[in-house]
């Protein structure tokens, strides 16, 4: 009887985490048509991903981690349980990427440079930028004298990345 009821419990269990994940997977993909909606309204200037320069950079830290080999952070209140004892296992050494980024954004004339950083290998930058070939950049309503960009990245199926916005640029033929 015990072993009938835990299987049932275990099957229940089961089917609430995948109707769970359905319906995470269909919220965000609610969000992300709702919002290519919206920034499709917007005007645009294409880019060539060709044209974007990318700096790759590489290193290793020696980071506290679980059995499980996850990171944890000595600083933050969940590396200790309720107990006070930390989930910490052993020490471990971490690859970490990072990739520069100057995208050069041409609209009305005028080439503004928009510096960023991705949290991934640059390899994996410019595959995606070699598939993808073009993508558009948005332009926001901005005062007279200044423009702003709206940057989709979506495109590289990446959950850390979305929608950059780039910082205010002067222009320069204006009268201010």
């Amino acid at each position: 009887m015990d072993g009938e009821l835990s299987t049932i419990i275990l099957v229940v269990t089961t089917i609430i985490l995948i109707i769970l994940k359905i319906t995470d997977a269909y919220q965000v993909k609610s969000s992300n048509k709702q919002r290519l909606k919206l920034i499709s309204k917007l005007k645009s200037v294409p880019i060539v991903l060709d044209t974007i320069k990318i700096d790759g950079l590489h290193w290793t830290e020696n980071r506290p981690v679980d059995v499980y080999d996850n990171q944890l952070d000595p600083n933050q209140s969940s590396f200790y349980n309720d107990t006070g004892i930390s989930g910490y296992h052993k020490q471990k050494d971490i690859a970490k990427f990072e990739s520069k980024l100057i995208i050069p954004i041409t609209y009305m004339g005028q080439t503004y440079n928009f510096k960023t950083t991705l949290p991934l290998e640059h390899t994996i930058v410019r595959m995606k930028f070699y598939v993808k070939k073009t993508m558009p950049i948005y332009i926001v309503n901005t005062p007279p004298h200044s423009v702003q960009f709206l940057i989709d990245l979506t495109f590289m199926d990446t959950p850390m990345l979305s929608v950059i916005t780039t910082p205010y640029f002067t222009k320069k033929n204006s009268q201010i």
